[in-house]
């Protein structure tokens, strides 16, 4: 992000910097509530900015130390090609930088002073042009992902007093090197192994966001154990070999790897495996990652399996997953953004199906089987060929956030069991034209069916349902007397005589008719 140095320019700063504050009073307002110290954010509220070599920096006072909310850069000042963020302000050291946004800086050097790089809840960087970050003695803590934005960036160099930090060939990790923190995307290198020592590869450590990075091959050592959560994320990596060592899959820990074709695993691992190039447990009962680049339009799952992974399949190309009976979980993610996937049979064994699970994927038609009881958010948002969902043999509770938002539904059923459409459940269907609500529902949320305008009929079983004022789509008419505009619906409702659905229509001039 560049800061222009005119009005326009300003007043997005101050935008920024509004946002910014609020956000640190929320997380006050939040640290004073559950008891937590907040230290680092306490102080007179007061902010203050100092400029040096063409760079802006916008800070605080707190306790005697300054706290930097955010350093950034004015372009038409022209600022040296290196950041040096000053070791003192005021008289007073400099001990955290929260966020740092420039376009044109080659290197950052953080003084000796500067103890926290990001905070455990806030920060960001917008660096993408630098090549060197060099971080002082002082250092003990670096937000997970903090130098994910900075794509060509080449080396880390860390001050040998550092006690918690070190870098080893450009990559920086932990003291003892038994963590890599992160990797620079901008090296020349095609592969990489990692160090004998190394047992944890973070959050954000092979993070690029760049096209033009040149790693495409990673070997872990034997030595490392752990994966953290989007360890590997959104890089040119077309193959992962994975050593003897590995214990723990956190999460996705190989996430958005768009270009992944490979993923290869010791024999001798005690935990995983590989079969055909994909991530399974050493049992065959959980898969973990299907490479998204891997050549085929269709795949078998081991028929062993009874989990698919957080992610699993996320990005794949193929147009057709064959799931086995035993499965009974579906993890977050698991077939996100697989755009091109039209089948994809949910077996009667399923019990759970995550959150973003078949999110922005080809689906023309959903049947779940009574087997399920928990349906996670978003679970098919922006399936824009999903016609027909059919949940009426589960035993849902709630249909959640978001769940089926932003599709082409033209039909719905729902089970019995359900007591609760939640906010934008069925948003944004402009071709559902009729849905019918059993009696088991007794809340119906905000925007649950909002922007459906082609919805005609809505039938309301039950008797006493609370309906929120916008659950149902709408549009505004002016009334040019009172200059005034008044929502307008264009739909019937059918419920009960007596219903707290009937008495909705009537307060708002909703068609309505009784059921018999």
């Amino acid at each position: 992000m560049t800061i222009k140095a005119n009005s326009k320019g300003e007043m997005k700063m101050k935008t920024i910097r509004k946002t910014i504050s609020l956000l640190l009073a929320l997380l006050m307002l939040s640290s004073t509530v559950l008891g937590v110290s907040f230290s680092a954010f306490a102080g007179d509220g007061k902010f203050y900015t100092y400029k040096k070599d063409g760079y802006y920096y916008y800070y605080q006072i707190v306790n005697k130390e300054v706290f930097v909310q955010e350093a950034y850069a004015v372009e038409e000042e022209n600022p040296t090609a290196t950041m040096s963020i000053p070791a003192k302000i005021k008289g007073y050291p400099v001990t955290t930088v929260s966020s740092i946004s420039v376009e044109k800086a080659k290197k950052i050097v953080f003084p000796n002073s500067v103890i926290s790089i990001g905070t455990e809840d806030y920060g960001y960087s917008w660096i993408w042009s630098v090549k060197t970050i060099s971080l002082g003695s002082g250092v003990a803590s670096i937000k997970d992902g903090f130098f994910n934005g900075a794509g060509n960036l080449t080396a880390f160099t860390v001050n040998k007093k550092n006690n918690f930090y070190a870098a080893k060939d450009g990559v920086l990790y932990d003291k003892a090197q038994t963590k890599l923190i992160q990797y620079p995307m901008g090296k020349s290198d095609k592969s990489f192994t990692t160090p004998s020592t190394v047992e944890t590869i973070a959050t954000g450590a092979f993070t690029s966001y760049s096209e033009e990075s040149k790693l495409q091959t990673v070997t872990l050592s034997d030595s490392v154990k752990t994966l953290e959560p989007n360890a590997f994320r959104e890089t040119n990596i077309e193959t992962i070999n994975i050593g003897s060592g590995l214990k723990k899959y956190k999460g996705d820990a190989i996430s958005d790897t768009t270009m992944l074709k490979k993923i290869t695993v010791s024999k001798d691992n005690a935990y995983f495996a590989s079969w055909k190039d994909v991530l399974y447990s050493k049992d065959y009962t959980k898969i973990y990652k299907y490479p998204a680049k891997k050549s085929g339009s269709s795949y078998e799952i081991w028929k062993d399996v009874t989990a698919i992974g957080e992610g699993a399949f996320a990005y794949a190309s193929l147009k057709s997953v064959t799931i086995p009976k035993g499965v009974k979980t579906i993890g977050n993610g698991a077939f996100y953004a697989c755009t091109k996937l039209a089948t994809a049979t949910v077996p009667a064994t399923v019990k759970s199906i995550g959150d973003w699970s078949f999110r922005e994927t080809g689906l023309k038609s959903v049947t779940l089987p009574k087997s399920v009881t928990a349906l996670g958010y978003g679970a098919y948002q922006t399936c824009s060929n999903l016609s027909k969902v059919d949940l009426s043999k589960t035993k849902l509770k709630k249909i959640k956030q978001g769940t089926f938002s932003f599709s082409n539904l033209t039909s719905v059923k729902l089970p019995s069991t359900l007591t609760s459409i939640e906010n934008e459940a069925f948003y944004y269907n402009p071709k559902l034209k009729s849905v019918t609500i059993p009696a088991s529902v007794t809340k119906i949320k905000g925007y649950a069916f909002g922007d459906n305008d082609a919805l005609k009929t809505v039938t309301i079983k039950g008797k006493k349902v609370s309906i929120n004022a916008n659950a149902f789509p709408y549009n505004y008419q002016y009334n040019s007397k009172t200059d005034k505009y008044k929502k307008v619906y264009q739909f019937t409702i059918k419920a009960p005589k007596g219903s707290t659905a009937e008495t909705f229509a009537k307060k708002r001039g909703i068609k309505f008719v009784e059921l018999s």
